[in-house]
């Protein structure tokens, strides 16, 4: 009974600590939107500097539903600001409901995470894999948006699509590689930091 008792604790807590974080890292997800549509960089479009954040946010949290929401409800967020450019509801939801959602393997961050904790230089190959991991989500993204240009922004020209959509990509891709890389294995040590005292509690 104690011990059941103490896992339904535990588990109440985590849930609180992974609403508590989620509320954090979901207003700075939104807060770089902003300050990159008042500031577009890339050929009159805005960096995607929230996609590090929110591809982190999904491996830090510890509770798939609190994810699932996260994962839901960003691209929601996101629709209410300026860089957004509507055509019809399939366009909107190829190029900011697919394209965000498509990050969503960094859901399952911590089993990569675990199968990964024997081997030397963890920390290394952890970012070295998530890096990777980032690269691939945002090959898709493109992928998403060379479809949406052909059908709905050049009147059915793959190459004229392509020739839009790539150098975003790469652009963003340079921009935002060496950030994710420098803040992502601080971000999981802080994280397990912040969770650390959910165990710690139970063992006192």
């Amino acid at each position: 009974m104690l011990i059941s008792y103490n896992l339904k604790g535990m588990k109440n807590k985590l849930i609180i600590k992974d609403i508590a974080l989620s509320g954090t890292l979901v207003s700075l997800i939104i807060f770089l939107n902003l300050i990159s549509s008042l500031f577009p960089i890339i050929l009159g479009y805005s960096a995607d500097f929230y996609l590090i954040i929110f591809a982190i946010t999904l491996v830090i949290l510890r509770t798939y539903f609190i994810k699932f929401l996260v994962l839901i409800f960003v691209p929601c967020l996101l629709l209410l600001f300026s860089n957004v450019y509507w055509i019809n509801l399939l366009q909107v939801l190829f190029e900011y409901f697919f394209s965000v959602w498509c990050f969503f393997p960094f859901m399952f961050g911590n089993n990569l995470i675990q199968k990964t904790c024997m081997i030397n230089n963890k920390k290394i190959t952890i970012t070295i894999l998530f890096s990777i991991l980032f690269v691939f989500c945002w090959t898709i993204k493109m992928m998403l948006h060379v479809l949406a240009g052909y059908y709905w922004w050049t009147s059915n020209n793959w190459s004229g699509s392509f020739a839009i959509n790539f150098p975003l990509a790469l652009v963003n891709i340079i921009l935002t590689i060496p950030i994710f890389i420098m803040i992502f294995p601080r971000t999981l040590k802080g994280a397990n930091t912040y969770y650390s005292n959910i165990w710690d509690d139970q063992k006192s």
